[in-house]
């Protein structure tokens, strides 16, 4: 339809916001942009304006008056937030562990916390080289974090070196050969034997929890 000259200037201007914004905007079935946006161009009268989001769209019949600027906010529905259906496990202890309910492997103690079903569950932490089995129920509540301290007897350490040395568990110095019943946690530790003739050696031990471990080094080989 042909404007006369003077139609232009009796024209409304429509301003739409919507909450949340960036919503797409259509007038009388044609795109006109995203919010924030203000038309100028729209003739006096009723228009159908529909603005639709990420999860939905409202539709809204507005009157535009000439020579005035009509503003609309148009709050959109939101995307409903999933309901939790479990909580998590957080387990500190001094050693990595398996996580099992039954059979069946949850993860490790280096993924923490877990996510578990609410509920009861059995579960059992498993560290076969350290001789590391336990067992606890845990009750996990919807959304909410449970904790498990595990506390492991330590292991010893009788420690001898030929002709002697200095010795350190983990950079910690624990003294000179001969030693025994040095406690220590349950894994994987290093120790430096240091004499100022013979030099250094260094040896990788696996402590079990509960067991004595010998450990010798013969700097004349």
């Amino acid at each position: 339809m042909l404007l006369h000259k003077g139609a232009s200037a009796r024209a409304g201007t429509l301003r739409i916001t919507s909450d949340p914004p960036s919503a797409a905007v259509t007038v009388d079935g044609h795109r006109r942009g995203t919010t924030p946006l203000s038309i100028t161009d729209l003739p006096p009268g009723q228009h159908d304006v529909r603005v639709t989001g990420t999860s939905g769209s409202v539709r809204q019949r507005v009157r535009v008056d000439p020579d005035a600027t009509t503003t609309v906010m148009v709050p959109l529905p939101r995307r409903a937030t999933p309901q939790s259906t479990g909580g998590y496990l957080s387990i500190t202890a001094p050693v990595e562990l398996q996580v099992f309910e039954g059979d069946r492997l949850l993860g490790t103690t280096r993924v923490n916390p877990l996510t578990l079903p609410t509920g009861l569950h059995q579960l059992r932490v498993v560290n076969e080289a350290a001789g590391i089995n336990l067992t606890r129920q845990v009750t996990i509540a919807q959304g909410r974090t449970a904790r498990w301290q595990v506390t492991l007897p330590p292991g010893t350490l009788s420690i001898n070196a030929v002709p002697w040395a200095s010795v350190t568990v983990d950079g910690k110095d624990v003294g000179e050969t001969p030693l025994g019943s040095v406690e220590v946690s349950p894994g994987l530790h290093q120790l430096v034997f240091t004499h100022p003739r013979f030099g250094e050696r260094r040896q990788q031990v696996l402590v079990r929890s509960g067991v004595a471990t010998r450990v010798a080094v013969d700097f004349r080989r």
